[in-house]
C-alpha cells in the first residue's frame, strides 16, 4: 500500500519533492538534530553574547538591559533578565579578557555541531584539523548576524515601527549567516548556488519567527520566572532555541533538496540549461 502511495506521488513535481523532503527529514535526523544545535548554541552563543552586552554597556548600563536589546525583548522583560544577569563589572571579574578569549574558543562547538549537520545534508567530506580556523570564522558570522538583526531593530523600531522593511532587511541578514556559514564550514567544498536555496528560505523562516518570538519571548520568559526563577528562563530560552535550530535544519534540508533535484526545479536553482533534444 505504501509503494503505491509513494508511485503515486511520485507522479507529480509536488509529491516527488514532498517523498524526497521527508526521506530527507528522516535521515538528518529533524529532532536529534535540532535538540543538538539548541543546547550548542545556548553554551556557545548566549554567554558571548552576555558578555557583548557587559563590554558595550560597562558599568552605567545593566548587562541585563543590554542582552533584552540584543535578544529583542521588550521592556516587560527586561526586568526578568537584570535579575537573573550579573552586572558588567561581576562578568568581567569572573571571566577576565583572558576567560573571554577560553569562551570565544569553547564556542567552536556550535561551528563543529554545524559542521556535523551541514556534512550529513551534503554527504560532504569532513575538512582537517588545519582549517580549524573556519568554526572560529563560523561562530563569528552567527554572533555578527544575531548584532545586526538587534540593531536594526534598535534604529528602526524608535522611528517607524517594525515593519515590512525592518522584516525584509532580517531575511537578508539571516539569509546572508546561513549562506556564508555553511560555505565556511564546509570548507567551500559546496557553493553559494547551491546554499542559496536554503540561505534563503532559512531567513525567511527565521525572520518570521523573530515576529513570532517578540510576542512569545516575554509572556514566556515572565511566566517562566514567576514560576521557576533563572532556571525557568533557562528552560524557556533552550525551548526557544530548539524552535529555531528545527526551522534552521527543516530549511536547509528543504533548500537541499529542492536544489538536487533532477526535474526542471532543480535545473532552475542550478542555472542548468534544458539539455536539447536531438
Amino acid at each position: 500500500m505504501r509503494t503505491r502511495v509513494e508511485a503515486i506521488a511520485a507522479q507529480s513535481v509536488v509529491g516527488r519533492l514532498g517523498l524526497r523532503t521527508a526521506e530527507a527529514l528522516v535521515q538528518v535526523e529533524l529532532f536529534d538534530r535540532s535538540m543538538t544545535l539548541a543546547a550548542q548554541a545556548f553554551t556557545s552563543v548566549v554567554p558571548i553574547i552576555i558578555a557583548a552586552a557587559a563590554l558595550q554597556g560597562g558599568d552605567a548600563q545593566p548587562v541585563g538591559q543590554n542582552l533584552a536589546t540584543h535578544l529583542g525583548l521588550s521592556h516587560s522583560a527586561k526586568s526578568v533578565l537584570e535579575s537573573a544577569v550579573p552586572p558588567a563589572s561581576d562578568v568581567f571579574s569572573a571571566l577576565g579578557w583572558f576567560g573571554i578569549l577560553v569562551l570565544i574558543v569553547s564556542a567552536t562547538a556550535l561551528s563543529r555541531a554545524l559542521e556535523r549537520f551541514y556534512i550529513r545534508v551534503w554527504s560532504a567530506r569532513k575538512a582537517g584539523l588545519r582549517f580549524a580556523w573556519r568554526w572560529l570564522a563560523a561562530v563569528a558570522a552567527v554572533v555578527i548576524g544575531v548584532l545586526l538583526v538587534q540593531f536594526t531593530r534598535s534604529v528602526i523600531e524608535p522611528r517607524s515601527g517594525f515593519g515590512a522593511f525592518g522584516f525584509v532587511l532580517e531575511v537578508v541578514i539571516w539569509a546572508a549567516v546561513w549562506l556564508i556559514t555553511p560555505w565556511v564550514v564546509l570548507n567551500r567544498t559546496v557553493s553559494f548556488r547551491m546554499l542559496l536555496p536554503g540561505a534563503v528560505l532559512a531567513g525567511i523562516a527565521l525572520a518570521i519567527m523573530g515576529l513570532v518570538g517578540r510576542v512569545y519571548l516575554p509572556i514566556a520568559l515572565s511566566a517562566a520566572a514567576a514560576q521557576f526563577g533563572v532556571l525557568g528562563i533557562t528552560f524557556s530560552y533552550i525551548g526557544w532555541l530548539f524552535v529555531l535550530m528545527f526551522v534552521l535544519v527543516a530549511a536547509t534540508t528543504i533548500g537541499q533538496v529542492l536544489v538536487t533535484d533532477d526535474g526542471a526545479t532543480g535545473r532552475i536553482l542550478r542555472g542548468e540549461k534544458r539539455p536539447i533534444a536531438p
